[in-house]
């Protein structure tokens, strides 16, 4: 028989689709109280203080209530909570996915979307649904009527285009370290973007590269250390020092590069 896995219990699932039927009412005749079903999403979001009430909750109706919690990140689920359920890990939406959910909506809701658009939109999703149908409503409101092609899922999400990111990864590797500084900082300041985004461009550029593998990897392990420093935004004064080191690694692969020739 099939079964629906919520907590800690597991409940046949026509006895789950009765008791969320009933709306949480006593069954007669059947000697106990019908279960209802709580769905929390963005539950990683939940501050520790509202974590621990929701322990409190879920021990309180144990008897009658089960809770399917939905979030990003397991890590930032409390512990208490973590060992009163059982965990469900998905993998991400596939690009044919994908692409045949946006294909959809284009259809329903009369968009107009270039093929490259599309290969943008499912790129920067990254497997995400929820992700791609935000990013296509937010392409389409900013230029109804318009077809949304690469250029402009790029500039509505302020994410640099992949004409400037390969733009500047060749600069990067034949300019000087200040006047690709200079470059990249007009481009941060008048663009606004985030270096991060860089960091994530770079990194997707330099795998197209045919360089040694022991130089890719040392880069790529860098580059995630700057992600990672990236991950805790430094103030507007110290902003142009932080893209300092990104430069500073991308030029080092130059010259590791040099030294293999």
């Amino acid at each position: 028989q099939n079964r629906l896995i919520f907590g800690k219990s597991a409940v046949p699932a026509t006895e789950a689709a009765e008791a969320t039927s009933s709306h949480g009412q006593e069954k007669k005749g059947q000697g106990g109280p019908s279960l209802k079903l709580i769905i929390l999403d963005e539950a990683d979001q939940m501050t520790n203080a509202a974590q621990n009430a929701l322990r409190r909750i879920m021990e309180a109706y144990a008897r009658n209530v089960r809770f399917c919690l939905i979030c990003n990140f397991v890590n930032k689920i409390t512990p208490a909570i973590q060992s009163r359920c059982t965990g469900f890990r998905f993998t991400p939406v596939s690009s044919a996915s994908l692409k045949t959910k946006a294909a959809q909506i284009v259809q329903d809701e009369k968009m107009k979307l270039s093929d490259d658009g599309l290969d943008a939109l499912v790129k920067i999703a990254r497997g995400d649904m929820r992700r791609l149908l935000n990013c296509m409503q937010a392409s389409h409101l900013a230029h109804p009527g318009e077809e949304v092609n690469a250029d402009i899922v790029h500039r509505t999400l302020g994410l640099p285009p992949p004409s400037e990111v390969t733009t500047m990864f060749e600069r990067l590797l034949v300019a000087d370290f200040f006047a690709c500084c200079k470059e990249l900082d007009e481009l941060v300041t008048a663009k606004g973007y985030a270096m991060r985004d860089w960091v994530i461009a770079f990194h997707e550029r330099i795998l197209l590269v045919d360089w040694p593998a022991n130089v890719l990897i040392t880069f790529v392990s860098r580059l995630a250390d700057l992600e990672c420093m990236q991950s805790s935004p430094p103030s507007s004064k110290l902003a142009p020092a932080s893209r300092q080191p990104l430069l500073r690694r991308l030029q080092f692969l130059r010259s590791e590069r040099r030294n293999l020739d």
